[in-house]
């Protein structure tokens, strides 16, 4: 009797198989999801259109806008990597209610990823360094909530309003989770890193074209709306530009990183502020010192002879000698200094009262408001502007004490990036993560810029960058 035999089974037929079950899932999950977002954003438009009376223009403007949003989530790595252009320019976009434009570009682009890489069956996160650490700051910013509502300092804890401030002030750090685990390799280090560089490009060339667009037409905002966010945002990445100028080998790199860095000057010196102007002096000469000598002794002698070639606007700006009638711009600028300093000393004098707890996530500014209202003192600031009397203000000494060891654990990710490197380049992307520090260090000496995404998202994605790095230095063979 005939016996048939049946095909052997091995792995690759069985792997083959299991590919062309997975493509019809996939393929079935997409046009279902397809559907659905084509559904909400019909009702959407409707109820906007026939409902709310919105002009003509802005529905164009919101189709554009969920197009692009589901571009980017079908396409995860272009929403990554066209972030870094679009994040200084978040201003200009369309504003939305509790998730605003940027929280829709990094959620549509990393849901977008870990959908489509858990249908595929594979991993869609990575772990680094700084991940545990970033979950311990955010630890600290929710029990300083859960602090100011149940005992609050002020007359109302708005409960609700510091909910959403602290949900979107934890976006940025969502940035460096998704460029740890979409960004691998050499490759996609080095067409994020240009992508970061274009960014700088961008907002330096947007804001030499409008020059002093701002603060009655005395200093440049660009498309920040404010000079001292913007002059924080260019310093930075200065420096990052900077130290990729001393790693890049092809001439048009180098060529592209001067012109980036060039810009960036120039842009910092419409803005004329002076947190920037310090932050991106310190952060450049630590580019010098951990890359060429000759470059670093080429720096401090620019540093030393700079009252002879820097422009009289900054000179004055610095010394703040100048001085002009009492409607001037610069007797302003006075007169917010003192308010800076009176808002800091009664800062500090209500964190003697609470050094422990602190008075709430996001309560210093509501207290402060409160005090200007019935005192009737306009010489107070409405805001910490400074981010460590800030954290000790709202989350007492161990909110202080967590923000340290954050900014400290990145600096040790750049000097573990600078050990474990490869390349020339990749050194230098490391020594760029340990001058961006550095800048943001002091920047938020100057003013309360680490939770804004428009200052501090590309910063995150540089460090998932280096961590990238070190995680594929581990891996190579011995």
């Amino acid at each position: 009797m005939e016996r048939h035999a049946s095909p052997a089974v091995t792995v690759p037929r069985l792997r083959g198989s299991a590919r062309r079950q997975a493509r019809q899932v996939s393929g079935v999950l997409i046009a279902f999801a397809g559907a659905a977002v084509a559904l909400v954003v019909i009702g959407v438009l409707v109820v906007l259109d026939y409902r709310m009376g919105q002009a003509p223009h802005r529905l164009v403007k919101l189709a554009l806008g969920l197009a692009g949003m589901g571009a980017i989530t079908l396409r995860p790595r272009l929403g990554a990597f066209v972030l870094p252009v679009l994040i200084p320019f978040l201003d200009w976009l369309p504003r939305i209610p509790v998730l605003n434009a940027a929280n829709l570009l990094v959620f549509g682009a990393f849901a977008g990823w870990i959908f489509f890489r858990a249908v595929a069956g594979q991993p869609a996160v990575r772990s680094g360094r700084l991940g545990p650490v970033l979950g311990a700051f955010i630890g600290v910013t929710v029990l300083g909530l859960i602090r100011g509502a149940a005992m609050p300092v002020i007359g109302e804890y708005p409960t609700g309003v510091a909910a959403l401030i602290l949900f979107r002030s934890t976006v940025p750090f969502l940035i460096y989770f998704m460029g740890v685990s979409m960004m691998q390799g050499a490759r996609d280090r080095r067409w994020m890193s240009a992508m970061l560089i274009l960014g700088l490009l961008a907002e330096a060339g947007v804001t030499i074209m409008l020059g002093h667009n701002g603060w009655g037409g005395t200093r440049a905002v660009g498309s920040f709306g404010q000079p001292n966010d913007l002059g924080a945002y260019l310093a930075l990445f200065i420096c990052v530009a900077a130290a990729m100028l001393l790693g890049a080998r092809a001439w048009w790199g180098r060529l592209i990183l001067a012109g980036a860095v060039a810009a960036g000057l120039v842009g910092i010196v419409l803005t004329l502020s002076r947190g920037a102007f310090l932050s991106v002096a310190v952060g450049l000469l630590f580019v010098a010192l951990r890359s060429s000598r000759v470059t670093a002794l080429l720096l401090l002698v620019a540093l030393a002879t700079s009252p002879l070639w820097v422009p009289q606007s900054v000179k004055d700006r610095i010394s703040s000698t100048q001085r002009e009638d009492e409607g001037s711009d610069e007797a302003a600028l006075d007169k917010s200094n003192q308010m800076r300093l009176n808002a800091w000393q009664l800062a500090l004098d209500i964190s003697k009262q609470h050094i422990f707890d602190g008075v709430g996530y996001g309560a210093l500014a509501w207290y402060l408001q409160d005090t200007r209202a019935q005192e009737g003192r306009e010489d107070i600031a409405g805001s910490a502007h400074n981010t460590y009397i800030r954290m000790l203000s709202e989350m007492g000494v161990f909110g202080l004490l967590a923000f340290l060891w954050l900014l400290w654990r990145c600096m040790r990710l750049s000097f573990e990036g600078v050990r474990r490197a490869a390349s020339r380049a990749d050194r230098q992307l490391a020594v760029a993560l340990g001058a961006a520090t550095l800048s943001i260090a002091i920047s938020c000496a100057f003013g309360d810029r680490f939770f804004e995404i428009q200052n501090t998202g590309n910063f995150w994605m540089l460090c998932a960058l280096v961590q990238d790095q070190v995680i594929e230095s581990r891996e190579r063979p011995a």
